[in-house]
């Protein structure tokens, strides 16, 4: 099934006794995430924080923690700068 995003795809679900049913899925895209939406506020914030620690502690862990974090981020909210 293929369908442009913004649009509603209409399919069929099958169940476990054999039916199926009808569903409907509206497709969004990952860059409909607002900048301000509290989510992504809260990882930004935190990655702020974790950039501050490794400019004060520059050891393997807290790199570790601010890639990891940069990288949920980015799965996260992918259309999105992490640069700010």
């Amino acid at each position: 099934m293929t369908a442009e995003i913004g649009a509603v795809a209409t399919g069929k679900a099958p169940r476990k006794d054999g039916s199926s049913i009808s569903v409907n899925l509206y497709l969004v895209a990952k860059s409909a995430l607002n900048d301000n939406h509290p989510v992504l506020n809260a990882l930004r914030q935190q990655l702020a924080a974790l950039r501050h620690q490794y400019r004060i502690q520059p050891d393997e862990q807290t790199r570790y923690r601010l890639v990891r974090h940069e990288q949920l981020i980015a799965q996260w909210a992918p259309l999105h700068d992490l640069s700010a």
